[in-house]
């Protein structure tokens, strides 16, 4: 099944919504932490150089860890985040276009750490930017027509477990 691209003007504008939604989904928990504990998110007055000094120590660096596996996994349910589902585009498999699975739509947002390339990738090719060629997945104008995708949500979950193991390690090294 081939479905129409959708354009660049409208894949970049789903991303510029995705990261301002998903920034301040994320800001949420943050504020909820640093005033029921008083623990500062950012403990130096200096341009941060290290992981510890970028995400906090001790507990706010796990609520922080906590807020950006959120981020990515913003299209894990339904294959469609926030923004998606505003601007009306979906995820789905590339070879089927059956709805993307949970997993590979956490694997898609592993990239997302590389943005100007993925940049550049939309800007050549707007329904597959890098994360979605690692992952096996395109984003396609929404079909309301077709079968609303089943949500697993116990693959929901261990995608968000996934991908706080997956920032955990990566800022690791960095402490």
């Amino acid at each position: 099944m081939r479905v129409n691209p959708v354009n660049i003007g409208t894949r970049l504008a789903s991303m510029i919504l995705d990261h301002f939604i998903m920034s301040l989904i994320m800001v949420v928990p943050i504020t909820i932490f640093t005033l029921t504990t008083g623990i500062p998110p950012v403990t130096t007055t200096k341009q941060p150089t290290t992981a510890t000094e970028m995400l906090g120590t001790g507990p706010m660096m796990y609520v922080m860890l906590a807020a950006l596996s959120i981020y990515l996994c913003k299209d894990c349910i339904g294959s469609r985040s926030i923004a998606k589902r505003i601007i009306k585009h979906q995820v789905v498999d590339h070879k089927t276009g059956a709805p993307a699975t949970a997993l590979q739509c956490l694997l898609r947002n592993f990239s997302i750490v590389f943005w100007p390339i993925e940049l550049m990738f939309v800007i050549i090719s707007p329904d597959r930017r890098l994360g979605d060629r690692v992952a096996g997945t395109r984003v396609v104008p929404f079909d309301r027509s077709a079968p609303a995708p089943t949500i697993n949500f116990l693959q929901v979950v261990l995608c968000l477990f996934m991908a706080f193991a997956y920032l955990f390690l990566l800022t690791k090294p960095l402490q």
